[in-house]
């Protein structure tokens, strides 16, 4: 589901301008649009209502955005599940002909960004819109990204809107990347949503991408959420069902932006089955604050199925004061606790430290029970943090609390260190009784 998001984020642009950000340096909003080109709030709350709830903080200086930073009830996060974003800041600068675009994590760490880079640049032309994004590593030199490619070009439309891009590799040479897209054209609504994007060969035909496809095309609601995906071939026909493709895609929100359901269907708009769990529906809740607190998947009648892989049809989750995910509880089709197929757990509940960082985890069974999960054969993981929020100790224990190996490195400590700049620079793992296992240095 994520990496689908990301996609339809990353490729639906809503190109706009003048937002007139000038009468105040700083705005909330429950969620937000990423187009390459524009990073938008959608949702917009009060001050007082940020504190409350997840949200993501713009910062302006003379009219530009100089940060974004989600946020939950007011503070940095370090969730990292399917529903929190994987950048959680944003950093802009900006010179006469460039926007640059730094990606952080909650404790201001560079981190890479979904498509595996640090940071972009974004070039301007003689009237102040993109039209190249170039990609960097953490050194800041030019890079290719997950997707192999070191820098896009885009022509714009009367109005601006990107119509065309094309992707370039290390040697400046047009490439077809590596989810098979060459050239991109895209189409827009009179609302300047991304309604059509068609990917074409060097030939000017229309290429499908590794699923099969060539044409994407959306439809979206009031607010700019699509609510509509339809996916054709080469011959402009909607794409046969496959195990790498869903056809038709059905969407629903709720009143913050956030979905709340994702329906599948065939050319004739009966329900098929998802390719990557392999389930007809998914459902998602939600708290007043926006944290998930269940996710459920359906077979095409309409009754709960376990999805591929972990078997799972309901998973449910708790969170303390601060916003932190601390009981997960996955269920069966029957409603009834069930342990995941590849993990041999059905409960997982965690603390935190007073700075958020999650400090111990424990494992339970269908019967909620503490439990030696299948993969690690560990119950208990325990960690201690610096003062910067760096992992220094990790432990693992058995159900009787004794210190205990896990299965996949036969370790039970293990110990970091860190440079001025919060590089790890040291791991050091040791068996039970604190003999060392091996080292590793890193970065010095």
């Amino acid at each position: 589901m994520k990496n689908k998001h990301i996609f339809i984020i990353c490729c639906m642009m809503l190109f706009s301008q003048g937002n007139g950000y000038s009468a105040e340096k700083v705005k909330y909003f429950r969620n937000i649009y990423n187009s390459w080109v524009l990073i938008e709030g959608r949702y917009q709350v009060d001050k007082n209502i940020a504190k409350k709830v997840n949200c993501y903080k713009f910062t302006y200086e003379d009219d530009k955005a100089i940060s974004i930073e989600y946020l939950k009830k007011g503070k940095p996060t370090t969730d990292e599940s399917d529903n929190i974003p994987l950048v959680k800041k944003y950093i802009f600068k900006y010179s006469e002909d460039f926007e640059e675009r730094i990606y952080k994590d909650s404790k201001d760490n560079s981190i890479k960004d979904s498509y595996g880079v640090y940071s972009n640049k974004l070039q301007k032309n003689l009237i102040n819109h993109t039209v190249t994004m170039y990609n960097y590593d953490k050194k800041g030199m030019l890079t290719e990204n997950n997707h192999g490619v070191v820098k896009y070009i885009w022509i714009l439309d009367d109005q601006n809107r990107r119509i065309r891009s094309t992707r370039y590799n290390k040697d400046d040479t047009q490439v077809t990347d590596k989810a098979g897209f060459y050239e991109l054209r895209m189409k827009y609504d009179e609302k300047n949503n991304m309604t059509e994007l068609s990917n074409y060969g060097k030939d000017g035909k229309l290429l499908t991408d590794k699923r099969g496809v060539a044409v994407i095309r959306w439809k979206c609601d009031e607010s700019g959420n699509c609510i509509k995906e339809t996916v054709y071939n080469s011959y402009d026909k909607i794409c046969k069902s496959t195990e790498n493709c869903v056809q038709i895609t059905e969407y629903k929100y709720n009143e913050y932006g956030d979905t709340v359901s994702e329906c599948y269907y065939d050319a004739e708009m009966k329900s098929i089955a998802e390719f990557e769990t392999k389930v007809h529906r998914k459902y998602w809740k939600y708290d007043d604050a926006g944290n998930t607190i269940e996710r459920s998947y359906y077979d095409m009648y309409g009754k709960l199925t376990g999805c591929k892989d972990y078997d799972i049809a309901i998973f449910r989750f708790k969170y303390d004061a601060n916003g932190n995910k601390i009981e997960e509880k996955d269920y069966g089709e029957d409603g009834k606790l069930k342990e995941c197929e590849d993990g041999g757990w059905a409960v997982y509940r965690a603390k935190y430290d007073s700075k958020g960082n999650e400090k111990e985890v424990r494992y339970y069974d269908a019967q909620d029970k503490l439990t030696e999960t299948k993969i690690s054969g560990i119950a208990i993981i325990k960690r201690k943090y610096d003062s910067k929020g760096n992992k220094i100790e990790e432990r693992v224990y058995g159900v009787d609390g004794n210190l205990k190996e896990c299965k996949d490195y036969n370790y039970a400590i293990v110990k970091y260190k860190y440079d001025n700049e919060n590089n790890a620079i040291s791991r050091v793992r040791f068996d039970r009784n604190g003999k060392v296992l091996d080292e590793q240095q890193k970065n010095k």
